[in-house]
């Protein structure tokens, strides 16, 4: 009916009708369809769809202006069913035309040197989200083990650490030191936590009253 709006169901039924057509053994059909521009596969749908309140002329016109044409990339249609139609329709794929369809899909298109799709298989390589989009708020495995590191070699707050003789008050790096030398065992730390303080206290007391 003139002026009444298309719908998407129609617009799929015109997609799954040529596909069906381009798949036909019927080589007299298959030609019809790739000449989707001529009238004779439209004269062919509406014998095909007697309830349909459109005419030929415009399922041809609709189809070539509003469903096909430059719109093809962006069709909401099962990916194989659509790569055969632009293959079998002739249909030129320009550049960006193949990196949408490759990023949309997990598929690999080969296009001649004409910009006619030749070949369509699916890409079963995983496929790496762009580091433009990954979220920053994303713990990457890289940057988990980045995170672990930076907790274990966090520093203790810029304060006065306790001395372990009043007259002799240490300063962290020197803390580190002498504990390692009385207990054998490094630092796994940059600085030494306020934690060590009483224990190197200890054993630097010790020592002192072995060496008295």
């Amino acid at each position: 009916m003139p002026g009444e709006q298309w719908t998407d169901t129609e617009d799929r039924d015109l997609l799954d009708f040529l596909y069906n057509e381009l798949r036909s053994r019927d080589p007299t059909r298959k030609e019809n369809a790739q000449l989707y521009r001529g009238n004779r596969v439209w004269k062919r749908y509406v014998e095909m769809n007697p309830d349909t309140k459109r005419s030929f002329q415009s399922l041809q016109s609709h189809f070539r202006r509003h469903v096909w044409g430059e719109k093809f990339c962006y069709l909401n249609y099962p990916p194989e069913k659509l790569f055969y139609l632009i293959k079998h329709l002739g249909q030129t794929v320009k550049s960006e035309d193949k990196q949408w369809l490759e990023k949309r899909w997990p598929y690999k298109l080969v296009i001649s040197t004409k910009g006619f799709l030749q070949e369509y298989k699916r890409d079963t390589s995983p496929r790496k989200k762009p580091a433009e989009d990954l979220d920053e708020s994303e713990e990457t495995p890289r940057k988990k083990k980045r995170n672990a590191l930076e907790t274990s070699t966090s520093e203790v707050p810029d304060s006065q650490p306790p001395s372990i003789n009043p007259c002799l008050p240490l300063k962290r790096q020197e803390m580190n030191g002498m504990f390692s030398i009385l207990t054998n065992r490094p630092i796994l730390h940059k600085l030494a936590s306020p934690y060590h303080f009483k224990a190197l206290q200890r054993l630097y007391q010790q020592k002192l009253s072995r060496n008295a």
